[in-house]
């Protein structure tokens, strides 16, 4: 038998009650659950669907057979109004390959996210779902937020060879998002690369931790996404 792999997990404990478990050197792999202890168990189960979604994606990806384990390192609880934990690996400066990896990942979470949107009809798009949301609302507000973590990065900052407004239609307004997002930080200063920062709401924001939230706002559209299909029939 194998030896089991370990990998460190951090853990955000959010103001309303739910536990996010994250591999930050797995990039955009994470659980959430009501505990954490659950939050942990979903993550050890999810690592394997997660090298699968890397190798549909990047042919150099390794055959990683497991067993796998994680052990939590970091636990940060998230008080009302301050938004989500910064770990202390989100302050470690980005390098050339550490920011290619990361917008290559972040470009295949957009992948996925295109695809699928772009195979619901029109009609489906405007149905709500059991959670009361539409397709089409969960598009536009992970479009929104996107462009919106954008401003943590350079709020005034326009991002170069793209139109001022957003197409009209909804997946027209998401690729426009993720080619703004690419662009604008494939463009990142080494400044910006290594700023460490509070918000307006004093909540601290880095490179690292801006392109974190960002696969995972990504990927959970998409996973969300994928569950209105099926409920849709």
């Amino acid at each position: 038998m194998s030896e089991e792999i370990v990998y460190d997990a951090s853990v955000d404990a959010g103001s309303d009650g739910t536990y996010t478990a994250l591999l930050l050197d797995l990039l955009g792999c994470y659980a959430r659950g009501a505990s954490e202890a659950e939050a942990l168990t979903r993550l050890r189960h999810g690592i394997p669907a997660y090298y699968e979604w890397l190798s549909r994606h990047d042919e150099y990806t390794p055959i990683v057979q497991g067993p796998f384990g994680v052990r939590r390192i970091e636990a940060l609880h998230t008080s009302a109004g301050t938004g989500t934990a910064f770990f202390e690996s989100d302050a470690q400066p980005m390098t050339d390959e550490d920011l290619d990896w990361a917008l290559a990942v972040l470009g295949w979470a957009y992948d996925d996210l295109l695809s699928l949107a772009r195979s619901v009809s029109l009609e489906r798009l405007t149905q709500p779902g059991s959670e009361g949301y539409t397709p089409k609302n969960l598009l536009a507000y992970t479009s929104q937020t996107q462009i919106i973590l954008l401003t943590h990065l350079a709020p005034t900052h326009q991002p170069a060879n793209m139109p001022a407004q957003p197409p009209a239609d909804i997946v027209g307004q998401l690729n426009w998002a993720r080619e703004a997002t690419l662009d604008r930080l494939r463009a990142t200063s080494d400044d910006e690369r290594m700023s460490v920062h509070d918000d307006t709401n004093g909540e601290r924001w880095s490179l690292r931790k801006l392109l974190r939230r960002s696969v995972l706002l990504v990927r959970e559209a998409t996973e969300r996404l994928e569950m209105a299909v099926r409920q849709m029939g």
